[in-house]
């Protein structure tokens, strides 16, 4: 018999170590066999991290969001305060220059939605009045509608003294 010679293998023969390769994988430890369980379970893992991470996000965005809503609020309140601030201070100002000094109570409409209030009183002094003076307490208020307030209104209130004709009774 002649010897003949082998024909090559389509498949060369499998190599001792650990495998290589794009879709090698590693087996170590207990249940290393495996291996689509474990790569399933892996992937639920993955879609619950996503979710969890998706939710962290809305949250934070909402309470930036929240940030942003009550800063807005608040600077339109500042704004109107300042508005009402600059109206009552007209007023107090027309009080002895157009307002007579006396015991007087007026209100009135400023426009906008604000409302104003004066009331002078005589102010309780343990001195007599000088030149036929005595001191007044004035009291300037201006409110304004504000849905966010219990009372559905804001008020500001100024007080000061003024000189005014003694001896008008309340």
């Amino acid at each position: 018999m002649t010897a003949q010679p082998r024909p090559a293998r389509a498949c060369p023969r499998p190599r001792a170590g650990p495998p290589t390769g794009p879709g090698a994988r590693l087996a170590a430890g207990p249940g290393a066999g495996h291996g689509a369980a474990r790569e399933a379970a892996q992937q639920g893992f993955t879609l619950i991290e996503v979710l969890v991470a998706f939710v962290i996000v809305i949250m934070a965005f909402s309470v930036v969001y929240r940030g942003m809503v009550d800063g807005v609020a608040a600077s339109q309140v500042a704004i109107r305060a300042q508005q009402a601030i600059s109206r009552a201070q007209s007023h107090l100002a027309a009080v002895g220059h157009g307002m007579r000094v006396g015991v007087l109570e007026q209100d009135g409409d400023d426009g906008s939605g604000f409302h104003w209030h004066v009331r002078i009183l005589p102010e309780q002094t343990e001195q007599t009045a000088l030149g036929g003076l005595g001191l007044y307490r004035v009291e300037v208020s201006e409110s304004w509608p504000d849905p966010q307030t219990a009372t559905g209104r804001r008020m500001l209130v100024l007080h000061t003294r003024r000189l005014g004709p003694a001896g008008e009774a309340p």
